[in-house]
């Protein structure tokens, strides 16, 4: 009993640290949104240690290298990925909007499947923009290829560009 208590006290001070953390580096503006999402995932989904949680991530960045980046690579992989929004019944359960379930199952918020996208992209040796059109997250690839995660990945064609955002990185952590 006494060791499990110590545990839970052990514990309860990591969480403590790790907000503390998470607020300094809101606040100093120093945190990339990959950072702030991977933190917000350690801070609210404990299923995971640190450790265990990037050696997800690390697996699933090897998983998602393609030998040609394109946009048309890139959607495959995310439909092969089954990467799509929560459908209404599992949208308010909050496990869904974390790195472990959008990982695990594929299911995650608009937001963070076109973060992942993004990092899809960034170990490709390519790059990759979240845009915000008409209230929703998409991801535009470098061939400037706008991907929609709500229609499984399908290309948008005929944008308004004038009603498209390029989201900033501490602007998405103030959305999410």
């Amino acid at each position: 009993r006494l060791r499990r208590r110590i545990q839970q006290l052990h514990n309860v001070a990591r969480l403590r640290r790790r907000r503390e953390e998470f607020i300094e580096a809101l606040d100093a503006r120093s945190m990339t949104f990959w950072q702030a999402v991977r933190s917000l995932s350690l801070i609210f989904d404990q299923r995971y240690s640190e450790m265990a949680l990037d050696e997800k991530i690390d697996e699933f960045l090897k998983a998602s290298r393609m030998r040609h980046p394109s946009s048309e690579a890139l959607t495959r992989l995310l439909v092969k990925k089954n990467f799509e929004p929560p459908r209404y019944n599992e949208m308010f359960q909050l496990e869904t909007f974390f790195l472990p379930e959008a990982l695990f199952s594929g299911c995650g918020p608009s937001l963070l499947l076109c973060v992942l996208g993004k990092q899809i992209c960034q170990v490709n040796g390519w790059g990759g923009t979240i845009i915000l059109y008409s209230g929703k997250f998409m991801l535009q690839t470098p061939e400037g290829v706008i991907l929609m995660p709500e229609e499984k990945w399908q290309a948008l064609k005929d944008l308004d560009v004038t009603r498209f955002h390029v989201c900033s990185g501490q602007a998405l952590v103030h959305t999410y």
